[in-house]
Order: structure tokens, then C-alpha cells, then sequence
């Protein structure tokens, strides 16, 4: 009799291993990737793909470049002047905007925007999609150690 009772506490056990083991691989392995995409998402400055831009808007010091993506011609500069663009500079600024991410937010809504340098901003970035929708981002000083900068999207 003895025997049976250990058995069956031996299986009840590694029943209890076995569901914590499923739960494990379920929650943080299959789960785990989907929540570090995720994260990875949230953090990113801009929302779109590189591939889904129809214009961008560079403003600097009251001074505006507007840059245009046309089918068949790649990218056009529209404004100040019509010329055309350097493809390897506008893809490596859409590259750099793509690929930066938000380390840190030290105000939601600041009161004062020109503690960081934001009003008037150092430089503002504007991308459009093909839906016509616009994602801003405004950039100011840098941080006191250097090694970032302020920045706010708008």
C-alpha cells in the first residue's frame, strides 16, 4: 500500500512540473517574443516603415527643405526649389529617423518647452505616409552629459 500512495504523489508531481514546464515555454518563450516586438514598437520614435513614406519636412532655423518620394523618380526636393535629391543622404536621414528609439521620457507634457531647447526647436522633422498622416518630431539641446538629446514628438 505504501507503494502506490508514493507512486501517486510521484505522478501528481510530475504533473505539477510537467503544466509549470507548458506554462513556461507558453508564457515566456512564445510569449516573451511577442512582448519584446512589442516593446521594441513602443519605443521607437516613429511608428511607420521607411517604405510607406510619401514626403518629409526638414525645418531649420525658419528655413524649410521639403523632399518628395514620386514613382519612378525616387526622391525630389519640392521646397525651397525643384532639383533632385541626394537618394544616399535622404535614405541614410530615413534610416537614422526609423531606427531611433525613445531611451528615456522625462515629462509627458512639459510646461516649459524651452528647458530642452524645444521652443524653438534646434530642428524639426516631419515624415508623411501614404495615408497623408504626419508623424512630427522635434529636436532640441542636447542632454548635460552629451550623449543624447531632447526631443518631443508633435
Amino acid at each position: 500500500m505504501k507503494t502506490s500512495l508514493l507512486s501517486k504523489s510521484t505522478i501528481v508531481w510530475l504533473l505539477i512540473f510537467l503544466l509549470l514546464g507548458v506554462f513556461v515555454y507558453f508564457y515566456e518563450i512564445v510569449g516573451g517574443e511577442k512582448r519584446r516586438r512589442e516593446e521594441e514598437k513602443a519605443q521607437k520614435v516613429f511608428p511607420l516603415s521607411a517604405e510607406k513614406l510619401k514626403s518629409l519636412t526638414l525645418v531649420h532655423e525658419g528655413q524649410s527643405i521639403r523632399c518628395l518620394k514620386t514613382a519612378g523618380q525616387g526622391w525630389r526636393i519640392s521646397e525651397p526649389i525643384q532639383a533632385k535629391a541626394d537618394e544616399k543622404a535622404l535614405e541614410n536621414l530615413i534610416s537614422s529617423a526609423m531606427e531611433a528609439k525613445i531611451e528615456r521620457v522625462i515629462e509627458e507634457n512639459p510646461s516649459d518647452l524651452s528647458l530642452y531647447g524645444l521652443r524653438p526647436p534646434a530642428l524639426s522633422l516631419t515624415l508623411t505616409d501614404e495615408k497623408n498622416r504626419d508623424y512630427g518630431l522635434l529636436l532640441g539641446k542636447d542632454n548635460p552629459t552629451g550623449s543624447f538629446i531632447y526631443a518631443k514628438r508633435s
